[in-house]
């Protein structure tokens, strides 16, 4: 076990010392515009060439896409893809999840650098809980940087690009670097692959026990979360007992404050302070649901929710 421990951290040690060195890449990135008048190739070859990485390479079109490409909200609303060709997404500027991971493989590729597109599931809040699509509802890329399976290295630059609520009626362009070589166990508490040959390291074991447990956010993903308790999405308790909340996380961060918020998104109930302990990366707190109902909830830390599970207390 210490072997084991003493390994995982050194992975997570080695994610954030590469994730340094990509200063330069998002500034050349994010100066270079929007290139209207370029096709795919040329905006590949535009981004890329200052760069003698591949994981500079590919960081640079991760910024940039994320950055100048919206997400097309009515098209991925109705799970529509018939616009999802990298010139597509290139001449519209907009893109479902598909459509993002294809042009980001095609950029890629461009740079001789190894890509593939993964289908798979998401869940988006808290009613998504329990509640399994018959069809993939998603789609991210792997990406290969060496020769071994521990070279490949996940990317969700869908996500990456901001914020959308559930029903993407909405969208508000807020950058999130971590979605790129995201850590393998934060990303499998978000995502779940279609082919499980695609999960890297240790991850759900299928669909329904994916669905089962509560939902990771984009914040959840800067803060790193890698195991929460409770694991199950839905919390069954009694309205005079406290529930147990552990968040372990591989952030460097000290979380400031923390609120409880329940109810549901268009009415829900007054934000209540959490009063916690953190402890070498872990998070603990406990929280007394007083009200007898089925309800969502919602865990906000410095100011962003980072998890959501559904409540089914009872007196």
């Amino acid at each position: 076990m210490k072997v084991y421990l003493f390994l995982f951290y050194s992975i997570i040690s080695s994610f954030f010392a590469v994730g340094q060195k990509y200063d330069r890449a998002d500034a050349v990135a994010g100066n270079i515009g929007a290139l209207n008048s370029f096709n795919v190739a040329q905006i590949a070859d535009t981004l890329t060439q200052s760069f003698s990485t591949k994981e500079e390479k590919a960081r640079a079109i991760f910024y940039w896409i994320a950055h100048h490409i919206e997400p097309d909200l009515k098209a991925s609303r109705y799970n529509d893809n018939k616009k999802v060709l990298p010139e597509d997404v290139i001449q519209s500027r907009k893109g479902t999840p598909l459509g993002f991971a294809n042009l980001f493989q095609e950029m890629l590729s461009r740079a001789n650098i190894r890509c593939l597109t993964v289908d798979g599931y998401i869940k988006r809040n808290a009613s998504d809980i329990n509640n399994l699509p018959d069809d993939p509802n998603h789609t991210w890329n792997v990406v290969q940087l060496g020769t071994s399976n521990e070279a490949w290295l996940y990317v969700d630059v869908f996500l990456a690009a901001g914020n959308m609520d559930s029903r993407f009626t909405r969208f508000i362009p807020n950058f999130n670097k971590d979605y790129f070589f995201t850590p393998y166990p934060t990303f499998n508490l978000q995502h779940f692959p279609d082919n499980p040959v695609w999960q890297f390291g240790s991850g759900f074991k299928s669909k329904k026990e994916f669905f089962n447990a509560p939902v990771v956010t984009g914040a959840g993903i800067s803060l790193g979360i890698f195991n929460v308790e409770p694991a199950r999405g839905v919390i069954k308790t009694k309205t005079k007992n406290a529930v147990n909340f552990i968040i372990s996380f591989q952030n460097d961060v000290e979380p400031k404050e923390i609120f409880m918020v329940t109810g549901d998104d268009k009415r829900p109930d007054k934000p209540k302070p959490v009063k916690f302990s953190t402890n070498e990366g872990r998070i603990q707190f406990q929280y007394l649901f007083e009200r007898d109902d089925e309800y969502p909830c919602r865990i906000v830390i410095d100011g962003a929710v980072v998890l959501a599970y559904m409540v089914d207390a009872i007196e």
